[in-house]
């Protein structure tokens, strides 16, 4: 997906965003300076609408695939990195990643989410969190308002949410790797841009596996189907915290000093 010119900072729509939304765009865009990564899931996005078959296409494919095999390599050296997670090290842990982030330059959007939660640390804000995207789809019976099923689908992209210290909850989402800063709601319309085309696949997914659970749990035949007219269909993004490591308020604490004094370039002028 292209960035849009709406990020730039002279823009009018981008000057009316309140002072916490400002705050974290900048914080998102000094990452971004501080450690430059290629992303080869981005060369995708960028490149997918060349035509199939086509010598740009080929090559955007190419460095695509190149790029993801780097990835994987250098994810493979963060073994190392896990290990001092289980005790209790999870700023060394991420120090030990940034560095070979800032080295190799390449990582996709789980490498961008750990930039900006860094980033974020070194800024003094330590209620913040790497957050997946996942895709919940609910089946309510409307005679019983009990929900029936749930399918809650894995999207394959990481970002951090915070709450920059001036909110009661974390609602603030910073995307370093599409490369904005924005409320959930604002958040959540970017990423239906981004995967609208998948949303309504994931729907009748779940009317598919809906069926397939009543028929394992003999509530129907196999010849039967589902009137879905008889259920009130909730869809839309979930925001999962916790599919990384557990970490405490103190450790980002330790890893927020250690970024200032390795990363300096990360750190707003006046925020701690």
């Amino acid at each position: 997906m292209r960035i849009s010119f709406n990020n730039l900072y002279n823009n009018v729509s981008f000057c009316k965003k309140d002072k916490n939304i400002r705050k974290a765009d900048t914080i998102q865009r000094l990452t971004r300076l501080a450690f430059p990564v290629l992303s080869a899931t981005y060369a995708d996005t960028f490149y997918g609408c060349l035509s199939d078959g086509s010598s740009k296409q080929q090559a955007a494919s190419k460095i695509s695939s190149g790029l993801m095999k780097r990835i994987c390599s250098m994810r493979n050296n963060f073994a190392y990195a896990e290990k001092l997670a289980v005790y209790s090290q999870f700023d060394k842990k991420m120090i030990y990643i940034l560095d070979a982030i800032a080295k190799n330059k390449i990582g996709n959007c789980s490498e961008n989410a750990k930039l900006a939660l860094a980033a974020l640390c070194a800024n003094g804000y330590y209620n913040s969190a790497l957050v997946g995207l996942a895709y919940e789809v609910k089946f309510i019976n409307k005679k019983t308002n009990e929900v029936e099923y749930r399918n809650l689908t894995n999207l394959d992209h990481a970002f951090v949410i915070t709450d920059l210290n001036e909110r009661k909850e974390k609602d603030i989402i910073i995307d370093t790797w599409l490369g904005f800063a924005a409320y959930n709601e604002e958040a959540t319309d970017r990423f239906k841009g981004l995967y609208g085309e998948d949303l309504g696949n994931l729907v009748e997914m779940s009317k598919k596996l809906f069926r397939i659970e009543k028929i394992q749990k003999g509530q129907i035949s196999k010849d039967e189907t589902i009137d879905f007219d008889n259920y009130e269909i909730r869809k839309g993004f979930k925001y999962l915290e916790g599919f990384t490591d557990n970490e405490t308020m103190k450790e980002k604490e330790q890893l927020g000093e250690l970024v200032r004094k390795k990363y300096p370039e990360v750190v707003l002028s006046g925020t701690v």
